[in-house]
């Protein structure tokens, strides 16, 4: 329910501007949708405990967080590589090309 809730929560915090402007939604928002993160996380640990033996725990979690970092960061790099194809880094995106693709 919380993974649920965070995603609704994101979908309203990148769409908001359209509607209203202002950044104190946006802020109100970004405290709700951690409490929803917080419980979607703690649902996901608590599972992955009960499933694990102990003896597996610290190798199995220390898996989880390793790939779940890869993930982000992969993410981050091709959608910065589609933001701006002629990029010659992830961290060389233009100001151009973020205020085009944001319209």
């Amino acid at each position: 329910m919380g993974c649920l809730l965070f995603g609704i929560g994101d979908l309203f915090l990148f769409n908001y501007p359209a509607f209203a402007p202002g950044i104190m939604i946006g802020l109100v928002t970004i405290a709700i949708v951690g409490v929803f993160g917080v419980v979607g996380l703690t649902g996901v640990m608590t599972f992955i405990q009960t499933l694990v033996a102990n003896e597996y725990l610290g190798r199995v979690l220390g898996t989880y967080g390793t790939l779940s970092r890869c993930s982000d960061s992969s993410a981050s790099f091709w959608l910065v590589r589609w933001a701006s194809p002629s990029a010659s880094s992830p961290f060389s995106i233009s100001r151009a090309a973020v205020t085009s693709s944001a319209r």
